[in-house]
């Protein structure tokens, strides 16, 4: 019955591969993930993290390369991190850098795009992004994070469970704790993922060929309208790869700001930080990071000259 309806066909296949590619990285991330926001304690980050902000941002975005957080634990963990004394820049770009640079996500990216220069363009572009986020806050954005800055006694000297301030000795408590954020990021990353494959099926099934093929041959489009949907979509950024490979004839300036844009500013995110971290400082990273993505995306597509 279905044979008789070719779209619908496309747009399941699709959406199937996309889920079943994306699950195992998604699982093994938010696992991951929930270990670093529990046993890693906040205060640790201030005596590590060198005490000039440009070099500390600099450090934090480096640390994005090792520390496999996703952006569902993101939030939590650098509003702790500013509750124990880090500078907000800091605690931006690596709540930034985790989630948009960790292995897994390069490795996913590997995997989507069957190589690994895409994974390299995409570590370019985040690195400049959410650099150019960190630098930007340094310069004029401390004020926005102000609320964010006051010292919480429940963070100093914390054992690194979010929220609490359990004793080191208590290991039994902080696993409980662990299972509990590895439920909360793994079930909400798999939920956005599932809509997003759902919504970029059916994009690729519905959309005439004809509007594809002009996301191919306009650059500045390609790029606004992919910012969007990466906004829109909401993706964990262990799943945006394999959706943005499924955008086949988009310009490829268009997937890297939908790669980039992603971890750093989506309806997801958005709702998190206006409750963690505040209006104003909600308001100043939606248009740092939006400006940013786009700038690192016009960076590389310079680099490799797709103007």
């Amino acid at each position: 019955m279905l044979s008789e309806y070719p779209r619908v066909v496309v747009g399941v296949n699709s959406f199937v591969a996309l889920v079943l590619q994306a699950v195992p990285f998604v699982l093994v991330g938010g696992v991951i993930s929930a270990m670093v926001a529990v046993f890693i304690p906040s205060y640790v980050w201030a005596r590590w993290l060198p005490k000039n902000k440009y070099c500390a941002v600099v450090v934090a975005a480096g640390c994005g390369l090792i520390l496999p957080t996703c952006e569902c634990s993101s939030v939590s963990v650098a509003k702790r991190m500013m509750g124990s004394g880090v500078p907000p820049a800091v605690a931006v770009t690596m709540m930034l850098a985790a989630p948009s640079l960790n292995p897994l996500v390069m490795v996913a990216t590997m995997t989507a795009f069957d190589g690994w220069s895409w994974a390299l363009i995409r570590m370019i572009a985040s690195v400049v992004a959410v650099i150019g986020v960190g630098l930007c806050i340094t310069w004029w954005g401390e004020k926005a994070f102000s609320s964010c800055m006051i010292q919480d006694a429940s963070f100093v000297g914390d054992s690194g469970v979010v929220g609490s301030s359990v004793p080191a000795r208590e290991v039994g408590v902080r696993w409980r704790q662990a299972v509990v954020v590895m439920h909360h990021d793994v079930g909400e990353a798999l939920g956005f993922l599932v809509l997003g494959a759902f919504f970029a099926s059916v994009t690729s099934s519905v959309i005439p060929s004809s509007v594809v093929m002009k996301l191919g041959d306009y650059l500045v489009l390609a790029v606004i309208v992919m910012g969007v949907l990466a906004m829109v979509y909401s993706l964990c950024s262990y799943g945006d790869s394999f959706v943005a490979a499924s955008f086949v004839g988009v310009h490829p300036a268009g997937m890297v700001m939908f790669m980039t844009l992603g971890p750093i500013l989506d309806v997801k995110l958005g709702v998190m930080m206006e409750g963690g971290l505040g209006s104003s400082a909600t308001r100043f990273l939606a248009l740092t990071g939006f400006g940013m993505s786009v700038m690192s995306t016009f960076v590389i597509a310079g680099m490799l000259g797709w103007w």
